[in-house]
């Protein structure tokens, strides 16, 4: 399966479309279908942060969620994001469109003039180079719209959106909404733009809510993000952590690729998770494309094995097992190897 990534500028934060791109972000274009990648200057690149600053965390090169730094948390890879949350760059046709900042993009670093690297655990440092700035007010595409907002008692929240209209019986509409940690939810809507409620949303985030438009002839997938959606602000008490995340992330060990079968799925191992309550805590499974595409299979703390179908082989993945403590909302990651 391939995918399509389709450009959307929402005014659904803040005042995006009046404010011009920063400087030190800019879009990758060299590749047409590489559009969700993007470029920052070395100085983007954040080693000791601000409390009280929003940052995006990288990991393997890839956002996996957003932050606001408080003097609690715990020193990851971290970049600076534009106030805005997109960026604006000019198209192959000429026209000036903008990007969002979302979950799952690809993040590199510009360390000469003529060179990029992808941002992980062993970049270290690189010339502040200034990248071009675009301003106007670009070409909006709009989808999937967040109409409202909803605490619950158990300090999740939910949100309903009205998905597009689909009138082409070869194709089938999804609202995904992906959240800290790259926690996915995948809704199939009726084509309609009937209203559709998702729960179980962590409060006080911001998470990206995308349509997929899948083509059932080509296999192929059209995606259109809208910019970071603020869920509802919940004062939340502060609650201990049912698992040591140090003690998990020294004892636990990575998922395994038992077997593939030519490229097309994979079967997944995993160890058992000690001292697992199903109560407290949540774990999945998680294998992440490179542009981003996340499937997300739910396991229990016995230890096994998982099978996922639908790979492509001809780019590599990244497998991962994910424990999410219910109380904290704190996640741990277990990196499992990069395989086809």
């Amino acid at each position: 399966m391939f995918k399509v990534r389709v450009l959307l500028a929402s005014l659904s934060f803040l005042l995006v479309s009046a404010v011009p791109s920063q400087a030190n972000w800019s879009v990758l274009s060299e590749n047409s279908n590489s559009v969700r990648e993007f470029v920052v200057s070395s100085d983007e690149v954040v080693s000791i942060p601000q409390v009280g600053k929003m940052y995006a965390v990288v990991e393997d090169g890839m956002i996996i969620k957003f932050v606001t730094w408080t003097s609690k948390m715990q020193q990851e890879l971290l970049v600076s994001l534009p106030y805005s949350l997109m960026v604006n760059y000019v198209d192959i046709s000429g026209i000036l469109r903008a990007e969002p900042i979302n979950h799952g993009d690809k993040i590199y670093v510009q360390t000469t003039p003529t060179t990029k690297v992808e941002l992980n655990n062993e970049f270290v440092s690189a010339p502040v180079i200034d990248l071009p700035i675009f301003d106007g007010i670009p070409v909006e595409q709009y989808a999937t719209e967040v109409i409202s907002k909803e605490a619950k008692a158990d300090y999740s929240t939910s949100i309903t959106v009205k998905p597009i209209e689909n009138n082409d019986p070869n194709k089938i509409v999804q609202v995904q909404v992906i959240s800290n940690g790259m926690s996915f939810t995948s809704i199939t809507t009726d084509n309609t733009n009937t209203p559709v409620v998702v729960n179980n949303l962590p409060a006080n985030a911001l998470v990206t809510v995308q349509t997929v438009i899948r083509d059932m002839v080509t296999n192929s997938d059209t995606i259109i993000q809208s910019v970071l959606t603020p869920t509802v602000v919940v004062d939340i008490p502060v609650l201990p952590n049912s698992r040591n995340v140090e003690e998990d992330r020294a004892n636990i060990s990575s998922p395994k690729v038992l077997s593939q079968n030519e490229g097309r799925g994979a079967t997944i191992s995993f160890d058992p998770i000690a001292n697992f309550n199903s109560d407290k805590t949540r774990a999945a499974i998680m294998v992440v494309s490179p542009s981003g595409a996340t499937t997300y299979i739910g396991i229990d703390g016995n230890g096994g094995s998982v099978n996922v179908a639908d790979l492509s082989p001809e780019i590599n993945y990244v497998y991962k097992m994910v424990i999410r403590d219910m109380d904290s909302s704190e996640e741990t990651v277990i990196l499992g190897s990069l395989s086809k």
